[in-house]
């Protein structure tokens, strides 16, 4: 979740779907698990630059 947060910023000023009391984090890790599962493509993205994940999600099709 590196990066996640700070890229996100306050998510209490999002329109961000959750439960009522739950946090950030564990809506997270709720989520990412069921990424994980159904995404036909993964990209590595943490370290490349946009246009860097655009090619590498462009070649994985």
């Amino acid at each position: 979740m590196r990066g996640v947060i700070p890229r996100i910023g306050d998510h209490s000023l999002r329109d961000i779907s959750r439960r009522p009391g739950q946090s950030f984090e564990d809506l997270f890790d709720e989520r990412f698990e069921l990424y994980q599962r159904y995404c036909d493509i993964w990209v590595k993205a943490s370290e490349l630059k946009q246009d860097k994940v655009c090619e590498a999600v462009v070649s994985a099709l």
